[in-house]
């Protein structure tokens, strides 16, 4: 399912393709049945089914799945523990039913954690004085203010211009987030800005003839998505080993130990890892000189 308009959020469309099966299911928050179409958890070995808004009054954890071919998939999960630490982890995942979602499960599946990035758009407007009726031809916008992947961030721009205006509501799917109108003088208007991550910014503005191009600055933040394959950053290469120096403190070098860990994957399904910690001499020799260590626990 999914809203037609991503800002007012109606009307939403495909529940014609929600499954009977689906709509038997009872939600585990309010005990209702066949009252609305439940989903159920993401987790591979969770089956609990529950409304979406029942889920989120409870603050289960909602987001998106990006599958190799680039397509997404929203996924939940409750608030059982193993669930929880599979949607930190973004790798514990049922098999889906299309054929992209099949692909996934051979290939690694990207986490779903956010960051925060800062944006500075620029939205202001165009003039040009013309003969006719309407002599003043503008056009409104907004533009990035440097950054221009930071347009890549906006999903939809409206323009709501005065009554008089035939249509008076425009809305602008991708970039140039513009439009160009003509008219008897200057006027106000509001613009809203969805952005990708499901945001939605608000600004008024009002038509400027004094100069050729007038315009003020918008700082916005934006959360997209740290995607990067589980796991990929943990791993050394075989028998690579993972050393830090460490001091003792003592300022004539007499002891200087480097601490860490060689790691090797295995191909048990059970226990993939084998890591090897240590504390070595300097030169991280596997020497069986104690170097003035008694113990190390």
């Amino acid at each position: 399912m999914w809203f037609q308009d991503d800002i007012t959020r109606e009307p939403i469309m495909g529940v014609s393709t929600i499954s009977k099966a689906r709509r038997k299911l009872l939600c585990l928050l309010c005990k209702k049945k066949s009252v609305g179409a439940c989903i159920q958890c993401s987790a591979r070995t969770c089956a609990r089914s529950y409304h979406v808004t029942c889920g989120l009054n409870k603050g289960y954890k909602f987001g998106t799945l990006l599958l190799p071919d680039e397509s997404v998939r929203c996924v939940s999960y409750c608030n059982l523990s193993k669930c929880q630490a599979a949607f930190e982890s973004g790798v514990d995942v049922k098999e889906g039913n299309t054929q992209s979602e099949k692909k996934s499960r051979n290939s690694q599946v990207k986490s779903i954690q956010m960051e925060p990035r800062p944006l500075v758009f620029r939205y202001g407007n165009e003039h040009v004085l013309t003969e006719g009726d309407k002599p003043h031809q503008w056009t409104v916008f907004v533009r990035s203010a440097g950054n221009d992947t930071d347009l890549s961030l906006i999903k939809q721009v409206r323009f709501h211009l005065p009554a008089d205006y035939r249509p008076s509501e425009v809305q602008v799917n991708q970039a140039p987030f513009q439009l160009t109108r003509r008219s008897l003088g200057p006027c106000d208007m509001d613009i809203d800005i969805l952005l990708e991550d499901g945001s939605r910014h608000h600004a008024i503005y009002s038509l400027m003839f004094d100069k050729d191009i007038n315009s003020q600055i918008l700082h916005l933040v934006a959360q997209v998505p740290t995607t990067q394959p589980a796991g990929a950053a943990t791993h050394k290469r075989k028998g690579e080993p993972s050393k830090r120096k460490h001091s003792t403190g003592d300022t004539r070098g007499k002891l200087q130990l480097s601490y860490g860990n060689e790691y090797k994957a295995l191909k048990d399904e059970d226990m993939p890892h084998q890591w090897t910690a240590f504390v070595r001499g300097k030169d991280g020799t596997k020497s069986k000189i104690r170097h003035g260590v008694a113990q190390v626990t």
